[in-house]
């Protein structure tokens, strides 16, 4: 009865909200992060591979066509590419479920574009996420068509949403912070 009683008392706690808001939101951002680490994982290992068959210089423009230069492609070009977009897309996930993952990884693609970095992919992810689950509670189909809603509407509004925030609201200052940081970090 007292285990009860303690578990009552948690419930109506009125931090409670709070609490659970901080928990949720460090959730989502590691939902992110672990499926961003095969990205990071796959694309560090075929660039230390693109090194090892092809030396120091395997990756530049001199070795083009050799196994060395491939895997460099391979690691930096694509792999490390979808680091801040899978970042993105994954938090969005874990906020909104699958109609999260467009327009988050869309937003983390724009983050990554106007060099807002990890940060903005951050900010991306929690955009879309937030966007798309406030979408999907507010909008209300007929039956007949709530099937689309987690396919076209959401996906298409919450990335227009999330895209037109990261273009004209989030990702100058974010890249503005990302380089203040960077030169702080190169000054130390």
């Amino acid at each position: 009865d007292a285990e009860l009683q303690g578990a009552d008392a948690a419930e109506s706690d009125p931090a409670r909200p709070a609490a659970d808001t901080k928990a949720g939101a460090y959730k989502h951002l590691m939902t992110g992060v672990s499926f961003m680490l095969p990205f990071v994982v796959a694309g560090g290992l075929l660039i230390a591979l693109a090194f090892a068959f092809g030396g120091i210089d395997a990756m530049s423009a001199a070795n083009k066509g050799s196994l060395g230069f491939a895997l460099g492609e391979i690691g930096a070009k694509a792999a490390f590419a979808l680091i801040v977009p899978a970042l993105a897309g994954y938090i969005a996930f874990s906020i909104a479920d699958r109609p999260g993952i467009a327009p988050g990884m869309i937003g983390g693609m724009l983050a990554a574009n106007l060099n807002a970095g990890f940060l903005g992919g951050i900010a991306a992810g929690f955009i879309a996420g937030y966007t798309v689950s406030f979408l999907s509670r507010s909008i209300r189909l007929p039956k007949n068509l709530e099937g689309l809603k987690p396919v076209l509407i959401l996906p298409l509004v919450g990335t227009l949403v999330t895209g037109l925030l990261m273009v004209y609201v989030v990702g100058v200052p974010v890249a503005a912070l990302l380089a203040a940081l960077t030169g702080w970090l190169k000054g130390m």
